[in-house]
């Protein structure tokens, strides 16, 4: 390892827990360069395993990409459910 490692790069947030090596993605506008620079669009799909705080889903799901997010942690998955589940908060609500 190169003596002058200081600990991730710009816009990856401390690791979470570093027993299981987690670094969530903390800039919105990395992580929306990285789709732009991999030219993701409406036709590709994606998988994005440890989801996290969803991040990245938000950038891919601006171009319209299809995305298939896998996150082992029960406590982020309410709320990515909530935020990136389409039709979601409706599934609670009672019929009329």
């Amino acid at each position: 390892m190169d003596a002058s490692f200081r600990g991730p790069p710009s816009g990856v947030a401390r690791p979470s827990r570093r027993d299981r090596g987690q670094h969530f993605l903390a800039r919105s506008s990395l992580a929306t360069r990285l789709v732009r620079e991999a030219g993701i669009g409406a036709q590709d799909r994606v998988v994005e395993f440890g989801a996290g705080r969803g991040v990245l889903i938000e950038a891919l799901a601006r171009p319209g990409a299809h995305i298939l997010a896998v996150e082992p942690a029960p406590s982020m998955i309410a709320d990515l459910t909530q935020r990136f589940v389409r039709g979601y908060a409706d599934r609670d609500r009672p019929a009329r």
